[in-house]
């Protein structure tokens, strides 16, 4: 078969699948309640743009196919281009700067945007240690704007659009340095500017926009490292910027040893090694990482609670395993999402695997990044579901574009697909994103899919009842917002069970309010409050043992719930770990100074370990709550009345005979011994 018939027939097969794809796209919109929610993009915008998008769509292969004398004609490459490419990058640029702004999100169901916003527009917004640095940027940029929800807002939009732009402006730059034709370069950047996890540049709110930025500049320097434009080096900047980004940015660390090994010293070595030797040093490095792995696992629930589990386990919610249908088809339906072209990009690799060269170094490298990028969203728990997690995992989505596309690109140089299959290519990536970028500009639409999106993770969307609440106040509709309040206690019969549970404790009834968070547990697993007031009253009981593990269990779930790491603290206490219970009161505090079982917390611990002044500065704090027992106010008016303080004194002591009913004859042995002690 000659090259031209090959390319024609190729031609023909990209047509078909995209038309496949498209009618799935159309079916799919018709029943949403599927888990295609990948393809069921459709159902969440209004009919007339549902029509015009999907015709207009429809349309692109019969104009390919009637100019493709045209458009497939190829041309030397041509220096003069450099002008061209200026113009025509420049032109993208700015229009989709445009488009970003004026197509920001107004509505933030999808992630945790409405609970960031509120977090971030509060007096003591959480920096999660996870996503440090850029909890640390949202918290600069939105002091730059002022204060509350609106300067939250600005802070999330701003990054946002910025982080998006400024990747754009690297696809530009990396497009000039790895092509030389126009055409390679301008459609090159198109496809990379519409991939899934462009969503995230729409003045999308929540905290993942420039670790993505960042994967997408690691991605790119890696590249031209191994194809040594640059210095093998120079990996290491974008490495550590994601990891500061995310924790999850060490997903990127494989690749990167790669990147290194692929200098000449190491690469000149490795080629003298045989192949034995390789496989055994690799067994070694695998297990070595592997320790501080299983030593973490069975350390930390949180990060065991952060993994999808093999098999079920107590903590299993709704049968959601690594090898269960749902999650299989979460992570597929994730990729889809993300890299459209991944769909044309197998099957040609199928159909042309005899016509694939050996892989070079650079194929090796994205492949590795790839992998461990996509790893990462295979193995880790979506909390709230991955559709509306698919932010976090959108991170995949640029190395893994970059493969699909370059590989794409590689057809086209051995003339084995023509230039429209990548214009086909650029218009399936849009067909997938359009429809979401108008449901995020649309409230009642992105309610709409937000419903649909927890009807089906109904125990981890527990707590998504006040936003669907929150939806019908704001449309004035208190009346269904008040079913909603009953369809949810209905629901979730735990909410009432735990209350119940709480007040149990309280009146002293310990036992039967466990055996009660037993029930709950037994029902949802992932109920962290549940594991917390469970822990509570195994403390209450002094078996601290059974404390400390529910307590631990509650925290790997929540780790950021004030009542969690003070009640933990408080566990530590009494087993007189006192430096561990130290830590976890002053993380408390960190987040709010006005905590008041964190300072007690501290007051006691240093009292223990006989740190007096920490403790009487920690006790002139304590005196006035009035949930302080009595004797605190006696030991600090003593402490002052040893200072010769006698004001001071006077004003705890009477405050401790108003609120906290000091006896008399207390009061009267201090005046005797105190003459000029002035109590009332």
């Amino acid at each position: 078969m000659s090259v031209r018939n090959h390319s024609d027939k190729n031609r023909l097969f990209a047509f078909i699948i995209y038309y496949l794809i498209w009618l799935i796209l159309i079916a799919a919109a018709l029943y949403p309640d599927k888990r295609w929610w990948a393809f069921s993009v459709y159902a969440y915008v209004d009919e007339f743009s549902r029509y015009l998008i999907l015709t207009i769509a429809g349309i692109v292969p019969i104009i390919l196919f009637f100019f493709k004398s045209k458009i497939d004609i190829k041309t030397d490459d041509i220096k003069s281009s450099s002008s061209k490419y200026f113009i025509g990058s420049l032109f993208i640029l700015f229009s989709s700067v445009v488009l970003f702004i004026i197509f920001r999100a107004q509505a933030f169901y999808l992630g945790d945007g409405y609970t960031l916003l509120s977090t971030l527009a509060s007096d003591n917004p959480i920096i999660k240690q996870r996503e440090i640095g850029e909890s640390i940027i949202h918290l600069w940029v939105r002091d730059i704007f002022g204060s509350g929800e609106t300067a939250a807002l600005l802070s999330y939009q701003s990054i946002s659009i910025t982080a998006g732009a400024t990747l754009l402006l690297f696809f530009i730059i990396f497009s000039r340095r790895v092509f030389n034709s126009l055409f390679s370069r301008l459609v090159f950047v198109l496809i990379l500017a519409t991939g899934g996890y462009s969503l995230l540049w729409f003045g999308y709110v929540e905290n993942y926009s420039l670790f993505v930025f960042s994967v997408g500049i690691y991605s790119f320097v890696g590249y031209l490292a191994v194809t040594e434009k640059i210095s093998h080096y120079w990996i290491i900047i974008p490495l550590i910027l994601a990891i500061i980004m995310h924790v999850m940015g060490v997903t990127l660390i494989p690749s990167a040893f790669y990147i290194l090994l692929t200098r000449p010293g190491p690469k000149k070595l490795l080629s003298h090694i045989s192949k034995l030797v390789k496989s055994i040093v690799g067994l070694i490095v695998l297990v070595i990482l592997l320790i501080p792995f299983i030593y973490v696992y069975n350390d930390s629930y949180f990060f065991k609670l952060a993994l999808v589990p093999i098999f079920e386990n107590r903590f299993t919610v709704d049968g959601y395993t690594l090898f269960s249908f749902a999650h299989l088809l979460d992570v597929l339906n994730i990729i889809v999402l993300l890299v459209p072209i991944l769909i044309i990009s197998i099957i040609f690799l199928i159909i042309n695997k005899d016509k694939v060269f050996p892989l070079s170094i650079r194929a090796w490298y994205l492949i590795i990044l790839s992998t461990s990028c996509c790893l990462a969203v295979f193995l880790f728990d979506p909390k709230i579901g991955m559709p509306r997690d698919w932010d976090l995992f959108s991170f995949a989505g640029v190395p893994l574009m970059l493969l699909s596309s370059l590989f794409l690109f590689s057809l086209l140089k051995k003339n084995i697909i023509p230039r429209s299959v990548l214009i086909l290519a650029v218009s399936l990536n849009l067909i997938f994103l359009i429809p979401r970028i108008q449901t995020q500009t649309t409230y009642d639409l992105a309610f709409e899919q937000f419903r649909q999106y927890i009807s089906w993770e109904p125990l981890k969307s527990r707590s998504s009842m006040t936003m669907v609440v929150d939806h019908y106040n704001k449309k004035g509709d208190s009346t269904q917002a008040f079913i909603e309040i009953e369809k949810w206690r209905e629901n979730y019969p735990e909410w009432q069970q735990n209350r119940i549970a709480m007040k149990m404790t309280n009146d002293g009834y310990v036992n039967d309010a466990i055996n009660i968070y037993k029930d709950i547990i037994r029902t949802n697993p992932v109920y962290a409050a549940a594991y917390c007031n469970l822990g509570l009253s195994y403390m209450k009981q002094k078996n601290l043992d059974s404390a400390g593990l529910y307590l631990e269990i509650a925290e790997g779930m929540n780790p950021y719930n004030h009542r969690v790491l003070a009640n933990l603290g408080m566990y530590h206490f009494y087993k007189e770990n006192y430096s561990k219970a130290e830590m976890l009161f002053e993380r408390v505090l960190s987040r709010d100074s006005l905590i008041s079982t964190a300072i007690i917390g501290l007051l006691n611990v240093y009292k223990m370990i006989n740190e007096r002044e920490k403790y009487y500065e920690y006790l002139t704090r304590v005196v006035w709550y009035k949930e302080a027992p009595l004797e605190y106010s006696m030991e600090m008016g003593e402490y002052y009345l040893s200072l010769g303080n006698f004001n001071d004194a006077a004003r705890v002591f009477n405050d401790a005979i108003k609120n906290k009913g000091l006896d008399s004859l207390y009061i009267k042995s201090l005046k005797t011994k105190y003459p000029q002690l002035k109590i009332e």
